[in-house]
């Protein structure tokens, strides 16, 4: 089995939160399997909306790299959130919610492992939990760690929005 890049690790952590489940029930070589058996249409587009960019990529984005119409992103894309879900409890242990998940820290792509153990000394665990104005507040991080982490919120944020009004634009289309 290969082992799963940070590429990779980046890719399923986007699809979770996208899937709205609690990170810490899914089973990420699993998920991993399943995704990277979807039809190739299918994959690229995945790919292309959650994955190996530094920024996710919006629908219009996605069907200007790969050269096809907006629809067809959406119909892969809706496809593949179709064959994963179908899948669910080969990945998933948890309880299904309609509350969207917190989302752990770690979740931010390039935490450093001293910042992150800084921040959940400091009590803050989730996205949620980091303000920017009481970054500079927290013991043991120096001025260059918070202008940091201001700079990798700003982007995860930027990151999420973007997954958010492609989800959005997925189910506007499914319920037509």
């Amino acid at each position: 089995m290969e082992t799963m890049t940070k590429e990779i690790k980046t890719v399923v952590a986007r699809i979770i939160y996208a899937l709205r489940l609690q990170p810490e029930d899914v089973d990420f070589e699993a998920l991993y399997e399943i995704i990277k058996y979807l039809p190739d249409d299918e994959l690229q587009v995945l790919l292309s909306c959650f994955g190996f960019s530094t920024t996710p990529m919006s629908i219009e984005e996605t069907a200007k790299a790969l050269g096809i119409a907006s629809l067809e992103v959406i119909d892969s894309l809706s496809n593949a959130f179709e064959r994963i879900e179908s899948q669910k409890s080969t990945f998933y242990s948890g309880k299904e919610t309609s509350e969207e998940p917190e989302v752990d820290i770690r979740a931010i792509d390039d935490l450093n492992p001293r910042v992150y153990h800084c921040l959940k000394n400091s009590g803050r665990k989730y996205v949620s939990d980091l303000k920017l104005e009481e970054i500079s507040d927290i013991q043991g991080l120096s001025p260059r760690d918070c202008t940091s982490i201001s700079n990798l919120l700003t982007r995860y944020k930027s990151e999420e929005a973007i997954i958010k009004s492609t989800l959005q634009e997925l189910k506007e289309y499914r319920e037509k």
